[in-house]
């Protein structure tokens, strides 16, 4: 059989890839989404289960026994922001997106069905405001004026654009009936469809008081409701009630406020008040819930978070908040319910820890939401609000070390570095010598920070005020520091990796274009020997690197807003030698925001515009995800990681992380695990068969019971083949059992494993 292996390997060195390999779905499947539901925009309520809207997203809580349910685009919606919510008589979730899409979910089947008619339409205005259902209708508010649609065959019946004298495709944010008429709150005023009016689309068949008239005096309206018979408005300016003489105050103590929602349980009326209040000389918004029992008015919630709409008070008091459901008990307890999530939908940079865990930093500024850990699915936060060994959430980078390690670089607050027995460091020019920027005390930043061969943790100082930009802090606790010489003017660097040779490559931002590299060569005290130089635009670099990367090869990957560029050979930098950077073809036009080399050496480019996968040398490119053909959160992606160990990969996007399974896996050392399944292998019922195991470029033989050849084929490259059933001339092989025959580039390394096939 040896000599039968070796008769062949040159007919299989040629042999180009399976279609199957290089198929959209087997580059990246099993997608999955990662998002924060902290900030709940929209909540709905109904028979002990609050509905929570946020993003993109949407979960439900069980109030009696505190279970959480999330639903993200990958489990069916469609991913826009939701901006309205509602549940239907059977018990269907509606949402409405900010741009015009609208999904129907079906609780018990997990079903959604999506309505693009409105998203699709010219209207340069689609956000749906409000979903209101009477009967078998689901009224939607939009930013163009109303749709009518069927809610049991989610056909679209009727649209009214324009309401009496008031201009075309005014915006109208919500919708109620009353005495057996539509009125709508719209941006102009209120409008009333007239007593026997015909068709609603037909501008004569409104009545309206105009803002602009002084026929509404109080401001943009926000909500309608009926109350004990009256018609009830929340407006910018207070809370109005209509009478046959127009509309007055339902309470002068109220005139001028901002009501913002309005809710009616029983023979109540709640509402939600905005208010301010000024601290340190800062002013913050904040809410106040009150209720009118028909006589008085009480307040229940005297001083909540920003709020602009009531859940439910059944039993509590329940209001969307940026922190989650804000509950507030009869005790006046203030809770956050939100279902296990990062903090934020924010993922600037990731790394994996050899336990199995992801790591991610959250970015820099008031976005920033501290670091996150991924374990099992299980998420935990790390933040300065709730950890006292923290005192900064911007964390903007993160790096793994070779004894499990965490390190962080934050952008104020130097270096954090998590131990695995769950110790949190921090370094500052406080307690070492990183330095503050320009004209701070301890505002340290540091942008990039990553680990050399020798376990020496490196960080990229941003914007010292000493001139000093790249610091080494050795396993022994000691900190070395290193000046720019070649440019000792600019220390505003961004991105940093370190190479095989364990040279340093770092990226001037901000104050030119430039890649410098520096190599101490092993002798932190002796800079006779050090290695330095840079790559700019006297070589051919004639844009600013956003991201820098090493690949498999060795070579040095620079992303740039208008492209990508490879420099090679990268030891010439060791002798002194001039390095050539090349515009590489394939990725020439992407924005290029994160970058990514997975096991087989495919190179994984997020831009804005989606997740492009390239091939090894980046010629060409295999396939292009973004929100609408893959399973990516949002278009933009903002980071990139694929982890060797397991093949899954990490996109992180605006809406949240969308994680997805790769066939690039690490290769084994050697054969020693390989393994076939399923078994038995079913190919009317399997795609196919998995080959688990492999090492690094190694192709498999099929041979029948009888020694015959039955088929050959490549792997991508790294831990993982497949055969599909079927012989060298596309036809399914028949029941019996066969041989995986796995061999190495020279066959020197060989391996086999039995396979039953079922037909």
């Amino acid at each position: 059989m040896r000599r039968m292996l070796a008769a062949t390997l040159k007919l299989a060195a040629t042999l180009a890839l399976v279609c199957v390999f290089a198929a959209r779905g087997q580059i990246a499947r099993n997608w999955e989404t990662h998002a924060s539901m902290r900030d709940v925009s929209r909540g709905a309520y109904a028979d002990g289960v609050i509905w929570a809207a946020s993003g993109g997203s949407l979960f439900s809580y069980h109030i009696a026994d505190s279970v959480f349910r999330a639903y993200h685009k990958t489990d069916g919606l469609n991913g826009s922001r939701i901006t309205a919510l509602a549940i239907d008589e059977d018990g269907y979730v509606w949402t409405g997106a900010e741009d015009g899409k609208i999904d129907r979910l079906d609780p018990t089947t997990g079903a959604v069905r999506t309505l693009l008619d409105v998203a699709l339409s010219q209207r340069p205005r689609k956000e749906i405001n409000d979903i209101v259902v009477v009967g078998d209708e689901a009224y939607l508010a939009t930013d163009y004026g109303a749709t009518i649609v069927d809610r049991r065959t989610t056909g679209f019946k009727d649209t009214w654009m324009k309401f009496g004298g008031f201009e075309p495709n005014t915006a109208v944010e919500a919708i109620v009936e009353f005495g057996g008429r539509f009125v709508a709150a719209t941006s102009l005023g209120i409008a009333r469809a007239k007593p026997n009016a015909g068709s609603l689309a037909d501008p004569a068949s409104w009545d309206t008081d105009a803002l602009s008239d002084g026929d509404f005096p109080f401001g943009a309206p926000r909500d309608l409701a009926v109350y004990r018979g009256a018609l009830i408005a929340a407006a910018e300016e207070g809370l109005a009630v209509y009478t046959d003489s127009g509309w007055t105050a339902l309470d002068e103590e109220f005139r001028g406020d901002p009501i913002l929602d309005l809710r009616v349980v029983g023979d109540d009326l709640y509402f939600v008040e905005r208010t301010t209040t000024n601290f340190g000389g800062a002013v913050f918004t904040r809410a106040r819930l009150l209720r009118h029992d028909g006589e008085r008015i009480d307040t229940l919630v005297a001083d909540a978070p920003a709020s602009d709409e009531i859940i439910c008070v059944e039993g509590a008091r329940y209001l969307v908040s940026a922190s989650g459901v804000m509950r507030f008990g009869l005790d006046g307890v203030r809770t956050f319910a939100s279902p296990n999530g990062p903090a934020a939908n924010r993922f600037r940079d990731a790394a994996f820890a050899p336990d199995g865990s992801v790591w991610f930093a959250s970015g820099k500024d008031n976005g920033a939401a501290g670091a996150y850990r991924l374990t099992n699915g299980a998420w935990t936060n790390y933040l300065a609000s709730e950890n006292d060994s923290i005192s900064s959430d911007a964390f903007y980078a993160v790096a793994v070390g070779p004894d499990g390690e965490v390190a962080f670089g934050n952008w104020g607050s130097g270096v954090y570095i998590f131990t695995p027995d769950g110790e949190i460091r921090n370094y500052d020019a406080l307690n070492s010598p990183l330095a503050p920027v320009e004209g701070s005390e301890n505002f340290v930043v540091v942008s990039s920070v990553a680990y050399d061969s020798r376990g020496n943790l490196w960080a990229l100082n941003f914007n010292a005020n000493d001139q000093y930009v790249l610091y080494a802090l050795t396993p022994d606790g000691e900190w070395k520091r290193f000046k720019n010489a070649l440019r000792p003017g600019s220390n505003k660097y961004g991105a940093m990796t370190i190479d095989q040779y364990d040279t340093k490559w770092f990226s001037l931002t901000e104050d030119g274009i430039g890649v410098y590299y520096f190599n101490e060569r092993g002798t932190f005290d002796d800079e006779s020997d050090d290695a330095r130089g840079a790559i700019d635009e006297r070589d051919g670099l004639d844009r600013e690197a956003t991201t820098l990367t090493i690949d498999r090869r060795g070579d040095l990957w620079i992303g740039t807003e208008q492209g990508v560029f490879v420099v090679g050979n990268l030891s010439a930098a060791l002798g002194g030698y001039a390095l050539d950077p090349y515009l590489v073809f394939g990725l020439k036009d992407q924005n290029v925001a994160a970058m990514a080399v997975d096991p087989i050496n495919r190179k994984w480019v997020g831009s804005s515009y989606g997740l492009t996968v390239g091939t090894t040398d980046g010629s060409s490119t295999y396939a292009t995800f973004d929100a609408d053909n893959g399973g990516l959160a949002a278009d933009a992606v903002e980071s990139i990681s694929i982890d060797p160990a397991t093949g899954r990969g990490y996109a992180g996007t605006a809406n949240g992380l969308s994680t997805f399974l790769t066939d690039a896996i690490e290769p084994a050392k050697s054969f020693d695990g390989l393994r076939v399944y399923p078994a038995p292998f079913r190919p009317d019922e399997t795609e196919r068969a998995t080959i688990e195991g492999l090492v690094a470029g190694s192709s498999f033989k099929v041979f029948n019971v009888a020694g015959a050849l039955v088929a050959e084929r490549d792997t991508p490259g790294g831990a993982v083949g497949y055969w599909d059933g079927t012989d060298d001339a596309g036809a399914l092989v028949p029941t019996g059992v066969y041989f995986i025959v796995a061999f190495d580039q020279e066959g020197s390394r060989v391996a086999v494993e039995k396979i039953a096939v079922v037909r």
